[in-house]
């Protein structure tokens, strides 16, 4: 209940790198077990911040048992509450990279799901969302193939400052 009341007052007063930088000294002195537990309760509560949190915690195993699926549940509730947008955003990329990749633990690869997730945060301007659409199209994955789609979220993902779509989008200038 102490630990609690702790992470409520940095919510209210500290900047999201404090609070980091508190919470893992906290996990890090041996009281890891009720933080993701405070997480979770607080993502319930409407926390968008925290559903992206304990989704990580899930994806990495950090604190809890590691679980893709359950991963892919915060992030989805992150992803769709929208707001603060750079976390919404992020949760998005994540949910989507999740399905893009499936895994052996009963979430099935769903390019689908990827190009929508995608689609969303390239939009928003996220430089790997559109750099990741550029492969999907480059590689007909969910869509189909279009070097000149692929080629043009690869330019949008470089003025987004992705280099990895910079390198891409010249790679795609000089084979034609």
């Amino acid at each position: 209940m102490i630990l609690e009341s702790a992470i409520t007052v940095l919510d209210q007063f500290w900047s999201k790198v404090m609070k980091k930088i508190i919470v893992t000294a906290l996990l890090l002195s041996g009281l890891n077990a009720e933080i993701p537990y405070i997480v979770e309760k607080k993502c319930k509560q409407g926390n968008t911040t925290d559903c992206y949190n304990i989704a990580l915690m899930y994806l990495r195993g950090e604190g809890v048992p590691q679980s893709t699926y359950k991963s892919s549940k915060f992030f989805k509730v992150a992803c769709e509450k929208g707001e603060p947008k750079d976390v919404s955003m992020k949760a998005c990329y994540e949910l989507g990279f999740i399905y893009y990749i499936g895994n052996e633990h009963g979430l099935k690869q769903n390019y689908d799901y990827a190009v929508k997730q995608f689609s969303k945060v390239c939009d928003g301007g996220n430089s790997q969302g559109c750099y990741q659409l550029g492969l999907m199209y480059q590689n007909g994955e969910g869509v189909k193939k279009n070097v000149a789609t692929a080629k043009e979220y690869f330019g949008k993902s470089c003025k987004l400052g992705y280099d990895d779509g910079c390198k891409d989008h010249e790679k795609l200038d000089r084979s034609r």
